[in-house]
C-alpha cells in the first residue's frame, strides 16, 4: 500500500534510526536530466542565473548605503524580486516550458518574472546617468578584497576624449578604452576591499605607455597572444580552435592535447538531416582583432559549422586567470542536433530517449593534456569528486547526474594541474575516458513528452577557462566562480565624494576560502551569512566589520539564537568577531542595530 507523508514525518518515524552502511551521500546519488542543450532551456537558465547574481549583489550594497549612506532598505522591492524569482526557478518552468498559451507559456512567464527581478536590482545596483560625471564608485560585493578589471560605459561628456582613471590619490590606475561590437567601455583596474566600495575619478590625460599583453599574427597565418599569464595560439585554417594554450607560471604547462582528433574549442555535433556530424574546424575562419592591448586583448572569429554561422570572441586580460569566451550562433533555419527522432516514433514509456545522448549534441570541446583525469564539479554549497566513469547514457533508467551547476574542473591523476571551466548558466557537461570535456551548447529536437524542441533565434553562450595547479580548493575555484558571478560594479557619483568615504569595507573575513553568501537587513538587525567553500575546517576565523553593533549572535537560517558572539576591539578600537566553520557548512551572524560609527 502506498502512505503519504511529510519528509519530517518520514525522517523522524519512518526511516530507519541507525543504518547499516555509512553512505556519503554526493551529488551524483541524485539522478537528474532535462532537455540539456535545448534554446529554451538555455534561455531560461540564463535569465535565472542573471537575476540570482543580481539579487544578492543588490541586497549587500543595499545594506553597504544603508549603513554608511542612510539609505533606505528596499524591503517591498526585495520581496517582490525574490517572489517573481522563485517564480522563475519553479519545477514547470524548467520541465514543461513550453506549455500555456502563445506569449504566456512558462518560458515567457520566466521573462517577465526575471525581469521584475533585475529592475528591484539594477534599481539599486547603478546610479543615475550622469553625463558630466567625473567620479566613479566601484563596488566588490565578493567576501575578499579584490584586483580587478572593471567596465564602464564611457559618459557621454567623455566620448572622443582620451579618458583615463585615478584613485583618490590622484595615482593613474592601468586603463584602457575598449572599442567592439557593444560600443565604448572604458576598462580600468580596481582595487577594492571585500564587502565594500572604492572611489576612482575620471580625468583626461595622455596614454601611459606600458603595454602588458598583445596579440600578432604570425609567418604561418596563426594568431598568438602573449600576456603576463599565457601564451595562447589560435588557428584560423582550423576554424579558430586553440592550437595551444601554455600557462607561463605554472611551469609553462601546455594544456591542449594536441594529439588528440578533436580541436581545443571546437563546435562539433550531429545535424542529421545535414549529413551527419558537423564541425566548425572543417573550415577556415576569419579572426579580427577587436582589441591589441595595452591591458586587454580581444580575438574575433567568424566561421561556420556546414551552413550555419558562428561568431566567437576570445578575451585575455593582463594578470587575470580567467580567459573569457563568448559563442553567438545564427543557425540557417531550425536545423534538427543530437539524435534523431523520426517522426511519430516517440513513446513516453520507451526508456530510450534520443535528448539524452550527449555524444551528438553540439559541443564546445576541450581536450585537456593531463594523464588520468578526475573530475570535480559544484553544486549549491557543495563540491564533489565524480566517480563515473563517463557521462553518458541514453536510457530513462540509466540517467546519471552530469550537470553542470557554476563550474567543472579536470585535473591530472595528482591534481598537480587542472582546468575549471565555467558556464553563464544551469545546464550539463561531458566527459569520458574516450571522449574530452564538453559543455553543451545545442540540441534541438524531440524532448520530454515528445514536444518539439525548437531553434528560433540565434544562440549566445559565455564560458570561461581558468587553468590551475592543484586541487580545486587549493586552487580557489569556487572564490573565483564567485568573482565571475558577482563581478566589480562600477558606477558614477553625481556628487564630489567626501575623502572620508572614499573607500569603505563592511565585512572582512580574514584569511581566504570564506564566501559572504549574503548580507541583508531586518529592521535595524543586520544578517550576514557565510559559507566555508575551501578553508581548513579546523581553524578560527576573525570576521572583522566596519560599523557598531549592540550584540552579536549565531543564528539559525529560521532565525532562532544559537549562541552569543563575543565582540573585541583592537588597538584601533576595530571590531570583530571569531568563528569557526565546517566545510561545506552555513553560519549566519546576526549584528543587532547595526548602524555607522560616530
Amino acid at each position: 500500500p502506498t502512505e503519504y507523508t511529510t519528509w519530517r514525518n518520514y525522517f523522524e518515524n519512518v526511516a530507519i534510526k541507525k543504518p547499516k552502511q555509512d553512505w556519503k551521500f554526493s551529488q551524483e546519488d541524485v539522478l537528474v536530466s532535462l532537455v540539456w542543450g535545448s534554446q529554451v532551456m538555455q534561455r531560461i537558465a540564463q535569465q535565472v542565473r542573471v537575476s540570482e547574481n543580481k539579487i544578492i549583489m543588490a541586497e549587500k550594497i543595499a545594506a553597504i548605503n544603508k549603513i554608511y549612506h542612510s539609505d533606505a532598505w528596499p524591503q517591498v522591492g526585495f520581496d517582490e524580486a525574490w517572489r517573481t524569482l522563485m517564480l522563475a526557478q519553479h519545477h514547470d518552468c524548467w520541465i514543461v516550458p513550453y506549455n500555456g498559451r502563445n506569449g504566456n507559456t512558462w518560458a515567457d512567464k520566466v521573462v517577465k518574472w526575471t525581469g521584475t527581478t533585475n529592475r528591484v536590482a539594477d534599481s539599486v545596483i547603478y546610479a543615475a546617468p550622469a553625463n558630466e560625471a567625473k567620479y566613479v564608485r566601484v563596488y566588490n560585493t565578493a567576501g575578499a578584497s579584490r584586483t580587478e578589471w572593471v567596465n564602464l560605459d564611457v559618459p557621454a561628456a567623455w566620448k572622443g576624449k582620451n579618458v583615463w582613471v585615478y584613485n583618490m590619490y590622484n595615482k593613474a590606475v592601468p586603463s584602457q578604452i575598449v572599442k567592439d561590437t557593444a560600443g565604448n567601455k572604458l576598462m580600468f583596474k580596481a582595487t577594492v576591499p571585500s564587502v565594500g566600495y572604492t572611489t576612482y575619478k575620471l580625468i583626461q590625460d595622455d596614454d601611459h605607455g606600458a603595454k602588458y599583453i598583445d596579440v600578432k599574427k604570425q609567418p604561418n597565418g596563426t594568431y598568438k597572444i602573449e600576456s603576463t599569464l599565457y601564451s595562447i595560439i589560435v588557428n584560423p585554417a582550423k576554424g579558430g580552435i586553440i592550437e595551444s594554450l601554455i600557462a607561463k607560471t605554472l611551469d609553462d604547462k601546455e594544456f591542449v592535447d594536441k594529439a588528440n582528433e578533436r580541436g581545443f574549442n571546437e563546435l562539433r555535433g550531429n545535424f542529421s538531416k545535414e549529413g551527419g556530424f558537423l564541425s566548425s574546424k572543417d573550415k577556415p575562419a576569419e579572426v579580427t582583432v577587436l582589441s591589441a592591448g595595452p591591458e586587454l586583448v580581444k580575438l574575433q572569429i567568424k566561421g561556420t559549422i556546414g551552413a550555419h554561422r558562428f561568431t566567437q570572441v576570445l578575451s585575455v586580460a593582463h594578470g587575470q586567470k580567467r580567459i573569457d569566451l563568448q559563442v553567438t550562433i545564427n543557425y540557417n533555419g531550425n536545423p534538427e542536433i543530437g539524435e534523431p527522432t523520426a517522426p511519430g516514433t516517440y513513446r513516453a514509456n520507451d526508456n530510450h530517449k534520443g535528448f539524452y545522448n550527449d555524444r551528438d549534441k553540439l559541443m564546445a570541446l576541450f581536450p585537456l593534456n593531463l594523464k588520468g583525469q578526475k573530475v570535480y564539479k559544484n553544486a549549491p554549497y557543495d563540491v564533489t569528486e565524480s566517480r563515473l566513469d563517463n557521462t553518458f547514457f541514453t536510457d530513462w533508467d540509466k540517467i546519471k547526474n552530469n550537470v553542470l551547476l557554476n563550474w567543472v574542473d579536470v585535473t591530472d591523476k595528482s591534481n598537480k594541474y587542472g582546468m575549471a571551466l565555467f558556464t553563464d548558466h544551469t545546464t550539463n557537461y561531458a566527459h569520458g575516458e574516450d571522449f574530452p570535456l564538453g559543455l553543451t551548447l545545442q540540441y534541438s529536437g524531440v524532448g520530454l513528452w515528445g514536444r518539439n524542441y525548437i531553434i528560433d533565434a540565434p544562440t549566445m553562450i559565455n564560458y570561461s577557462l581558468v587553468p590551475h595547479s592543484g586541487k580545486w580548493d587549493a586552487a580557489g575555484l569556487w572564490t573565483e566562480s564567485t568573482k565571475w558571478n558577482e563581478p566589480l560594479v562600477a558606477t558614477v557619483l553625481n556628487t564630489v565624494p567626501d575623502e572620508k568615504d572614499a573607500t569603505k569595507s563592511l565585512i572582512n573575513v580574514q584569511g581566504t576560502g570564506y564566501e559572504v553568501s549574503s548580507v541583508t537587513f531586518e529592521g535595524n538587525d543586520l544578517y550576514v551569512r557565510l559559507f566555508n567553500a575551501e578553508a581548513d575546517a579546523t581553524t578560527e576565523r576573525k570576521i572583522a566589520f566596519n560599523f557598531k553593533a549592540s550584540k552579536a549572535e549565531l543564528v539559525e537560517l529560521n532565525g532562532n539564537k544559537r549562541e552569543n558572539l563575543k565582540i573585541t576591539n583592537n588597538a584601533k578600537n576595530e571590531p570583530s568577531v571569531i568563528l569557526r566553520t565546517p566545510r561545506f557548512a552555513l553560519r549566519t551572524i546576526k549584528f543587532t542595530n547595526a548602524a555607522k560609527t560616530n
